[in-house]
């Protein structure tokens, strides 16, 4: 796979206080590690915002490649290793490397 395109994840906002409004998309935060899945031509390469290959999780890569079928893509997100109560396990993500 070639170098992935000068692109960073979204920064972080930080509020005081909590808010609602509708032009806003909020979405639950877990205890994860923040990547950037770069899918190019069938291959799919996981980059953290510092750009370092987490090569740890290549079936993750796998399975993010298998659903996009081809189709290049850019994905924004967090890698969670989750308990079977859906609770977020910080330790596991340094082992589980397959996806649900």
């Amino acid at each position: 796979m070639s170098s992935p395109p000068p692109v960073r994840p979204m920064v972080l906002r930080h509020f005081g206080e909590p808010f609602s409004d509708p032009d806003w998309l909020f979405e639950v935060k877990h205890d994860g590690f923040r990547a950037l899945a770069h899918c190019v031509d069938g291959d799919c390469r996981l980059v953290s915002r510092k750009n370092y290959t987490y090569r740890r999780f290549e079936p993750v890569c796998e399975s993010i490649a298998a659903v996009l079928r081809d189709r290049d893509a850019i994905l924004d997100g967090e890698i969670v290793c989750l308990a079977q109560d859906g609770r977020a396990l910080f330790a596991g993500k340094k082992t589980h490397t397959t996806i649900i």
